[in-house]
């Protein structure tokens, strides 16, 4: 019988241990989105560290997610040119013939980027030192794992953890990018050919997407210390993870125990434009003659703006939240708190 070796810092975790410990915590469906997005490079590298992984503690499997998800949703901040942006500066610059004929002669592909590969590590540094993480994450695809891990152990630590990022996760450069970079480099050390193609998706969307595979202790411990260093975008994610249009999963009968706590007047504001399954969903958990109450409400009540509304829906999700996170009520799918 074969041993596994366990895992007890994350001080000795390389990124793509880091990146299978993140995998491995998620749903397997979810886990296996995100595997077809990797480069055949990438995903044979975090694959074989998935299957090294062992036995990883509860405590570093949060850091580890934490810095995951930070890491994501840092890198929103990263810029990126096209085509279009390189087209129009040039033209602005040198005019429009001779930009057409520039960008023309400009070289297709990753020759450059080989060239690097003929180089060590040292060498590499010193042409791309400089140069923005993602540009560095572009050049690692066209190098072999053990070389793009001497350069990646070279760099300043934070930024190999956004390179690995970026690489893993982050939106891929179009062709036409990836060409402009690697004429960029020719300049000084080669040519170039065609890069390949690829889309990692919507970095938010990523990051509530694991989110939502995670288990919910993990995913409230994780929002809370997002909240510290960007309350925005901790708002912005729990929105993405719950919306008023979600509360037709939650169980009956913490449907009951919300209602408790439901003003009327904001519930009667909340519904006007809200799917007739969440009307239903709080109907169905009311009286009689509460429903018939608030129906009249919401017949004879005068016009109001749409903002009023989605305002009142945010107050009826907070309190939602506020039970959830007290414990009261569960808004996981699949709750076990269904009472039989």
């Amino acid at each position: 019988m074969s041993t596994t070796a366990v895992v007890t810092t994350d001080r000795t975790l390389t990124e793509e241990q880091k990146v299978a410990i993140l995998l491995v915590s998620l749903k397997e469906s979810a886990a296996a989105s995100i595997l077809q997005q990797l480069n055949p490079t990438v995903l044979a590298r975090v694959a074989d560290a998935m299957r090294r992984l062992g036995i990883v503690s509860g405590d570093v499997r949060q850091r580890v997610i934490t810095e995951c998800l930070h890491g994501i949703t840092d890198s929103r901040g990263a810029i990126q040119g096209d085509e279009r942006l390189a087209n129009n500066l040039l033209t602005q610059a040198i005019g429009e013939k001779r930009a057409a004929a520039l960008l023309q002669e400009t070289p297709t592909g990753n020759a450059a980027f080989s060239r690097l590969a003929e180089m060590g590590a040292e060498q590499i540094l010193s042409v791309l030192g400089r140069e923005q993480p993602n540009i560095i994450a572009m050049v690692m695809r066209y190098l072999e794992p053990e070389l793009a891990a001497e350069v990646l152990n070279l760099v300043p630590h934070e930024v190999g953890k956004q390179v690995m990022y970026i690489l893993c996760t982050g939106r891929p450069p179009s062709e036409a990018v990836v060409n402009r970079a690697a004429a960029y480099i020719e300049t000084r050390i080669g040519k170039s050919r065609k890069a390949e193609k690829s889309d990692a998706g919507n970095i938010i969307e990523r990051a509530s997407a694991i989110l939502q595979a995670l288990d919910h202790g993990l995913t409230e411990d994780i929002l809370q210390s997002i909240d510290e260093s960007a309350p925005e975008l901790g708002t912005e994610l729990r929105d993405r993870l719950f919306s008023f249009e979600d509360i037709i999963r939650i169980s009956d009968a913490d449907m009951r125990r919300i209602m408790q706590e439901v003003d009327m007047s904001t519930l009667a504001v909340a519904l006007r434009s809200a799917p007739v399954d969440v009307r239903e969903k709080f109907f169905n958990n009311m009286s009689k003659r509460a429903v018939e109450g608030l129906k009249e409400d919401m017949q004879f009540a005068p016009k109001i703006k749409l903002s009023d509304v989605e305002a009142k829906q945010k107050e009826i999700i907070t309190l939602i939240r506020d039970l959830d996170g007290q414990g009261e009520i569960s808004i996981q799918e699949g709750s076990a708190n269904e009472y039989v």
